[in-house]
């Protein structure tokens, strides 16, 4: 969906490596189980980094040989299917939708059209995802309308409109035990929080040149003031400084699993991708090669 959740893979281990590749793997093929195969096309690093969470409480998941797609000849390891993957397969579902429903609202001509089309196609699967997760489903349509209602009266306030998707995102939890549910709904707040901001960022020129909503127009440039380079500095720092939350919510936890893998997307991942965001290289392939 988003893409800035991602491990840095130079300072990973190998059985993490295998680890977040089957975890990806897994969620792909618990995608097409309860969805069928076009809803492997949605799978994602922000939701694999979700479920690496929420199964860090438990022993390492287990792990399987499975046939994949993309590499038709040889067989990969994948995650077994377990409650908390299915959980993320159905989140995967939800956030989709109400992310082609703004690409609708906010986008160009084509990207709209293909997002229609794309809604046509994953409507019954949302009818599903709604059904399995009726809270969710209804919190994502209750922060997605507050949100689209600050958009609506141009919000100058980042804080504002970011609250409303990260409130989407920490609701993203099955149920837990409470200390461990508080814990988690600290982390993805400020997951969320950082992935609003980081998106506004990284679209930053071309929303200007578009002339659609992205609240960091509306707090900085004001009065046709330019976007300087401490203005983006400023904003580099409010992203980071939800890292360094979600880097701290991480230490409460006491993982049994993916415990370098989660240290690792927060402590390096994260802070890589909102730096590169910030530069305005992240979405070159040279740079996206060393993640």
């Amino acid at each position: 969906m988003f893409g800035y959740i991602l491990p840095y893979r130079k300072t990973l281990s190998e059985e993490s490596k295998l680890q977040y590749h089957a975890d990806y793997c897994g969620l792909c093929r618990q995608l097409k189980k309860q969805y069928g195969f076009r809803a492997r096309f949605l799978v994602s690093y922000d939701v694999t980094f979700l479920f690496a969470l929420l199964c860090a409480q438990a022993p390492s998941p287990e792990v399987k040989r499975c046939r994949c797609p993309v590499h038709p000849f040889c067989k990969r390891e994948c995650t077994a299917c377990s409650d908390a993957l299915s959980f993320c397969a159905d989140v995967t579902i939800i956030l989709s939708w109400w992310k082609l429903l703004d690409t609708v609202a906010d986008d160009g001509f084509f990207r709209r059209t293909a997002a229609k089309l794309l809604l046509r196609l994953y409507r019954k699967d949302y009818a599903l995802a709604e059904a399995a997760q009726p809270e969710l489903a209804l919190q994502a349509e209750r922060q997605m309308s507050r949100l689209s209602e600050l958009e609506g009266q141009s919000c100058d306030s980042i804080d504002k409109t970011a609250d409303a998707f990260a409130k989407l995102l920490s609701a993203c939890i099955p149920e837990q035990d409470e200390p461990t549910a508080r814990i988690l709904r600290q982390i993805l707040y400020h997951t969320g929080r950082y992935l609003y901001l980081i998106d506004a960022l990284d679209d930053f020129d071309k929303d200007r040149k578009k002339k659609t909503y992205n609240p960091l127009l509306h707090r900085y440039c004001k009065a046709d003031r330019e976007f300087s380079g401490e203005d983006r500095k400023e904003v580099l720092e409010t992203i980071l400084c939800s890292v360094h939350e979600i880097e701290t919510a991480l230490q409460l936890l006491t993982p049994e699993s993916h415990a370098e893998l989660l240290e690792n997307i927060t402590s390096f991942g994260m802070k890589i991708a909102a730096h590169g965001v910030a530069a305005g290289v992240f979405r070159k392939k040279a740079n996206r090669r060393k993640l």
